[in-house]
């Protein structure tokens, strides 16, 4: 059974830099049934993060995507 986590915790548990965390939910790349928005916060459950196999990658800045 996971845990809600703030996007720092969440983040700090994935490998991540806080504002890549926030991105990729902004993006989507975390399932929205796993976040809640607490005013201007997010929450995320940690069922809801990215296993190192399936992290998802870095917009490439050529493409766009």
């Amino acid at each position: 059974m996971g845990k809600v986590l703030t996007t720092t915790e969440a983040a700090a548990l994935v490998g991540v830099h806080p504002n890549t965390m926030r991105r990729w939910i902004r993006e989507g790349l975390i399932e929205p049934k796993y976040v809640w928005q607490v005013g201007k916060n997010s929450l995320v459950h940690s069922d809801g993060l990215p296993t190192d196999g399936k992290r998802p990658k870095p917009p490439n800045p050529k493409t766009g995507g």
